[in-house]
């Protein structure tokens, strides 16, 4: 029933978006290929990176009881990786183009999951390892990003394509934390009538799930441009 309230007042909201004077969203962005195509991908990255900020830190303290400090040094290169690699995929496009960077970033997030999922549960080096992967491909999705979501605008929609990527990341975010907080309730939630000795299949198997997922989505990247020089304007 929630989902189909949400498809109807979604539905209401272009049409009326389509036919305001002044709208919040300007769909017209959404005609330019290249910025469609940046919205997709900004709100999968942000899904799938989100997808593991709210879950492993509970993992670490809850099932491999680590301390808070203990699962804050584990997560902080991670975190590190995602500045670092955000400002170096921004001042490569150029010479890589965006197709690469893009595609080089959603399979370091394949990785990363593989190896939350065979390795996570027994040796805490590999889900730090599979953490700071995490980082360096969300980082080399999100400078990107920004940089060709603008691109092809000027004036008034410049500043809209900008927007409307933030809000989208936030939908990302919304997505991200719901899905993967309601399946780790379920997959507990199960557990305390099989077994509730395997908490680390409880939160590691969400991850699995998303493996195909993911690499059904790789195709997707091959929609970016591989020319180099993108952003140049003549």
């Amino acid at each position: 029933m929630c989902f189909l309230i949400s498809i109807v007042l979604i539905s209401l909201f272009i049409f009326a978006e389509r036919t305001v004077k002044h709208p919040m969203v300007n769909l017209n962005l959404f005609k330019v290929k290249d910025f469609s195509a940046s919205a997709i991908v900004a709100l999968l990255a942000q899904f799938f990176y989100i997808g593991v900020v709210v879950v492993i830190p509970s993992y670490l303290t809850n099932v491999d009881h680590k301390t808070a400090l203990e699962a804050a040094l584990i997560l902080l290169p991670m975190s590190l990786t995602v500045f670092a690699f955000g400002g170096l995929g921004s001042l490569v496009i150029n010479k890589l183009g965006p197709r690469l960077l893009v595609l080089v970033g959603m399979i370091s997030i394949l990785l990363s999951y593989i190896l939350i999922v065979m390795n996570g549960a027994t040796n805490s080096t590999w889900l730090s390892v599979a953490l700071l992967i995490l980082g360096i491909g969300f980082g080399i999705i999100a400078g990107p990003i920004n940089v060709l979501a603008a691109s092809n605008f000027s004036g008034s929609l410049l500043t809209s394509s900008q927007s409307v990527i933030s809000v989208v990341r936030q939908i990302g975010s919304v997505l991200g934390v719901s899905v993967f907080l309601s399946m780790m309730s379920s997959n507990l939630k199960i557990l305390r009538v099989i077994d509730l000795t395997k908490l680390n299949h409880a939160y590691l198997s969400i991850y699995n799930i998303w493996i195909p997922v993911l690499i059904l989505l790789l195709p997707v990247m091959f929609s970016f441009p591989t020319k180099k020089k993108y952003l140049v304007k003549e």
